[in-house]
């Protein structure tokens, strides 16, 4: 079960709206659950880059789909799937080699849905770890 840090004393908790039972505000002083993601962002900047870069992954995915039905757009969703592998390779700090496999991989299908959902598992699990929630479409 994954640990979330309290924003107030950093002690950690078992689930990411329970109340923290060492600190001495109880209640962090009324945090919202945005004011405490912006928090975990603001101390390291690279989460706000993987979330980002997790949503492109995510928005590449959906514009492909759409662009099978509209094959003027297929041309336009291969660049855009190639800039959301090296932009989530990068916030990962996936090698330069393996990135380059990973684009030349986006070119076999179902491979590539493959790849995609190793790159946004990789994503989401360092997400979750920082104790950032992650939906559907990303943090």
């Amino acid at each position: 079960m994954a640990k979330f840090p309290c924003p107030a004393c950093g002690a950690e908790r078992s689930t990411f709206e329970a109340d923290c039972t060492s600190c001495p505000w109880k209640k962090h002083g009324g945090i919202s659950v945005k004011d405490y993601k912006s928090t975990l962002i603001n101390q390291d900047e690279s989460l706000d880059d993987l979330i980002k870069s997790q949503k492109t992954l995510i928005y590449s995915v959906i514009f492909g789909v759409v662009a099978q039905f509209i094959i003027p757009l297929l041309f336009l969703s291969i660049p855009y799937s190639i800039y959301a592998i090296i932009k989530i390779t990068g916030a990962l700090k996936i090698t330069g080699i393996t990135t380059i496999i990973l684009i030349l991989l986006m070119f076999i299908p179902i491979v590539n849905i493959i790849c995609i959902l190793i790159l946004n598992g990789k994503a989401t699990a360092k997400l979750e770890k920082a104790g950032i929630r992650v939906g559907m479409f990303g943090a």
